[in-house]
C-alpha cells in the first residue's frame, strides 16, 4: 500500500526524519500501486508526535488532466480555424482571439496579447473599414455590434475590396463571440455567374427577337412571290407553255417550302421566348388524326407512298391545343414522306398509353442510326442518313417543343434501312400553368388563295 519509490531505504529514512525535526506544514503527494493518488500533509501534534492528514485526490487529478486535454484541443482547434474569432468581455476587453483574426485585420500580436479594448482594436484596423461619415461614428457603431447581447449577422465590404461575413453570438458569461469569414472569392464567383447568366439571357432574348423579326420581314415578300407564282401557274392572265408552267410551279413549290421553314422558325422562337399560349380544349383524337390524314394523303400519293390511319372513331378525347397538335403530327408525317422511298408505307396511329395516349407516326423509310437519335431533336439538325433530302432540320425540334408544352414527351425508335416510329406521349389533361403565358398569334399568309395554302393556314402549318 506504500507509494512506489526507486530507493525505498532513502524514502524511509526521509519519512522518519519528520518525527525528529519539522518546521511548519510539509505537504507531499503519494502515488500508490493500486492507482490511487493521495495528498499528504504533515505537522507536529501539540501533544507530541506527528500528525499526518491523507486526502484522496485521484478524481481531482483525473478531472484536471481531462480539462487540460480539452483546453489544449480547443486551443489547437481555434488556432487552426480558417474563420477569424475574437471574444470580447462585458468590459469590452479582448479575452480570446485566434491567429486568423490577427491576419484578417492585420493586427499586431503584441497588441492582442495585452487584452486591448475593442475601441483600440478597431482603431488599429480603421484603414480597412469603408465609411461615409466620420471614423468615430463608424467605430461606435462597430463597438455596439461587437458587444451586442443579441445574435447579429451582417456583411462588411472593406476598403481593400475584401468582403467579410460577420456574426456575433452572446455567451453565458457575459462575453460576446465575434466571428469573421472572408467570402470575397464566393461573392466574386457569384457575381460573375450572375453577370454571365444575364449575358446569356440577353443573348438568347436577342436571338429570339432577331429570328422572329427576320421571319416576319421575310413573310411579306415571300407571300407576294408565292401569290404571283400561283397566278402564273393557274394562267389567269394568259396561256403559258410547258416550260413556263414548270418554272411557275417550281417557284411556288420553293416558296411554300421557304414559308414552311419561316413558320417553323417563328414558332420555335415564340416557344423559346415563352410567348406561346396553348388554346386548351377538348380534342377528339380520331378527328385530329383524320384531319392530318386528309391533309397529307394527296401529297403522300403523289410520292407513290401509302398513308394509313389506325385510330377508331370512338377513341375518345384528350385535353390540348388541337391546332398545335395537328401541326406537330403534320410535321411528323411530312418528315416521313420526305425520307421514305417510293412504294413505302406510312401509318398514323393512336393508342392508350398508361394515364395518357400515344400518337405515333411510323414509316418504312431510311431510318435513323442510334447515334443520331438525340441529335435529330436539336434545331437545324438532321440525321446523317438524310443526305441531300430537303429540310432544315426544324421539324422534330418543333414537334418536341409543342408536345412538351402539353406536358408530354417524344420517343423515337428506328432501325436504319427499315424505318422509324416517332411517338408523342400526351397526358389526358394539360398540367396547370402550361398555357399561362401571353400568346403571339401567327397570321395566315395574306396570299393564301390556293386550296393547299388555305388548308395549311387552317391547320396552322
Amino acid at each position: 500500500k506504500l507509494p512506489a519509490r526507486a530507493n525505498y531505504a532513502e524514502w524511509r529514512a526521509e519519512e522518519l526524519s519528520y518525527y525528529l525535526d519539522i518546521d511548519g506544514v510539509k505537504e507531499d503527494t503519494w502515488s500508490l500501486p493500486d492507482g490511487l493518488t493521495l495528498s499528504v500533509t504533515r505537522q507536529r501534534h501539540p501533544m507530541g508526535g506527528l500528525l499526518l492528514l491523507f486526502k484522496d485526490i485521484t478524481g481531482e487529478l483525473e478531472l484536471q488532466t481531462k480539462f487540460n486535454a480539452i483546453m489544449k484541443t480547443q486551443a489547437s482547434t481555434l488556432d487552426n480555424l480558417h474563420e477569424a474569432v475574437a471574444v470580447f468581455g462585458g468590459d469590452g476587453r479582448l479575452q480570446l482571439s485566434n491567429p486568423a483574426y490577427a491576419r484578417l485585420w492585420r493586427l499586431d500580436t503584441d497588441l492582442l496579447a495585452g487584452r486591448p479594448h475593442v475601441r483600440d482594436v478597431l482603431d488599429a484596423a480603421h484603414d480597412l473599414y469603408r465609411h461615409d461619415g466620420t471614423w468615430q461614428e463608424m467605430r461606435e457603431a462597430l463597438v455596439g455590434h461587437a458587444l451586442d447581447r443579441e445574435t447579429t449577422r451582417m456583411r462588411l465590404n472593406r476598403a481593400d475590396g475584401t468582403v467579410i461575413d460577420y456574426r456575433t453570438v452572446p455567451l453565458s458569461d457575459g462575453s460576446v463571440l465575434n466571428s469573421y469569414q472572408d467570402v470575397t472569392d464566393s461573392v466574386t464567383i457569384e457575381q460573375a455567374l450572375r453577370a454571365s447568366n444575364r449575358a446569356l439571357e440577353t443573348a438568347d432574348r436577342l436571338k429570339s427577337e432577331f429570328i422572329a423579326n427576320v421571319s416576319y420581314q421575310l413573310r411579306t415578300p415571300l407571300n407576294a412571290i408565292l401569290g404571283f407564282a400561283e397566278i402564273l401557274a393557274n394562267q389567269y392572265f394568259g396561256s403559258l407553255n410547258d416550260r413556263q408552267l414548270g418554272y411557275a410551279g417550281s417557284i411556288a413549290d420553293a416558296s411554300r417550302q421557304l414559308l414552311s421553314l419561316i413558320n417553323d422558325i417563328l414558332d420555335i422562337a415564340t416557344i423559346e421566348a415563352g410567348y406561346l399560349e396553348l388554346a386548351v380544349g377538348e380534342v377528339d383524337v380520331s378527328h385530329l388524326l383524320q384531319g392530318v390524314y386528309d391533309l397529307a394523303r394527296e401529297w403522300a400519293g403523289n410520292q407513290q407512298l401509302t398513308l394509313e390511319l389506325d385510330c377508331p372513331a370512338d377513341f375518345g378525347t384528350i385535353e390540348g391545343d388541337e391546332r398545335r397538335l395537328k401541326q406537330a403530327l403534320y410535321n411528323l408525317v411530312s418528315n416521313a414522306v420526305k425520307f421514305t422511298p417510293e412504294g413505302g408505307r406510312i401509318c398514323l396511329s393512336a393508342a392508350h398509353h398508361g394515364d395518357g395516349v400515344a400518337l405515333a407516326v411510323s414509316d418504312t423509310g431510311v431510318g435513323i442510326s442510334a447515334a443520331d437519335h438525340d441529335r435529330v431533336f436539336g434545331r437545324f439538325e438532321r440525321a446523317k442518313a438524310a443526305g441531300r433530302r430537303s429540310g432544315a432540320g426544324l421539324g422534330l425540334s418543333l414537334v418536341k417543343s409543342i408536345i412538351e408544352l402539353h406536358g408530354g414527351s417524344v420517343a423515337l425508335e428506328s432501325v436504319p434501312g427499315r424505318g422509324t416510329t416517332v411517338s408523342c406521349h400526351l397526358p389526358m389533361r394539360v398540367p396547370v400553368g402550361e398555357a399561362a403565358v401571353p400568346a403571339v398569334a401567327r397570321p395566315v399568309p395574306a396570299q393564301a388563295s390556293s386550296p393547299a395554302l388555305r388548308a395549311a393556314g387552317e391547320a396552322g402549318l
